[in-house]
């Protein structure tokens, strides 16, 4: 069976950081980030099945720690870093499935940084509260936008 799909257009999260961090970018710029992305969500198969990937394989590894492991405090240090894990497998799933291009204007080594996927996972994974924050900021955009198409399909249906 083939459905008809919404037509989906790129969007685009743009996200300027503190005042604070402007050491990131060069002098007299405030550091940004500028992902042009498609939504997630059921729009967007690839994404499902990518997301499902991450999720099978979050409780695989789950399970296997509780099989293997009867000290708790070993136990819990390997659950955080499969939480870890599988935060990677989620922000790997949306740049392959979502991320269309993307720019920043922080400084790699001092120089214009290339936007490729492994950058752009570094950013991601980064320890600095901003960043974390506009990368996870991106992930629940990416899922607001895929349900801004599941109301207008609804809108459609009313019709």
């Amino acid at each position: 069976m083939k459905l008809n799909q919404p037509t989906i257009t790129d969007r685009t999260f743009t996200r300027t950081l503190p005042d604070e961090l402007s050491y990131l970018a060069p002098e007299g710029e405030a550091a940004c980030i500028t992902i042009t992305c498609r939504p997630g969500g059921y729009v967007n198969p690839k994404y499902l099945a990518l997301i499902d990937q991450a999720d099978l394989a979050r409780q695989a590894d789950q399970l296997g720690l509780a099989e293997k492991m009867k000290d708790r405090s070993e136990y819990a240090a390997a659950s955080d870093a499969n939480k870890r894990k599988y935060g990677e497998h989620r922000f790997s799933a949306i740049y392959d499935a979502c991320v269309v291009d993307w720019a920043t204007n922080i400084q790699d080594g001092g120089r214009p940084m290339v936007c490729d996927k492994e950058r752009f996972m570094a950013l991601a994974a980064t320890r600095i509260p901003a960043i974390s924050d506009a990368f996870l900021d991106f992930a629940r955009f990416v899922e607001d936008v895929a349900a801004f198409y599941v109301e207008a399909d609804k809108a459609t249906e009313k019709n």
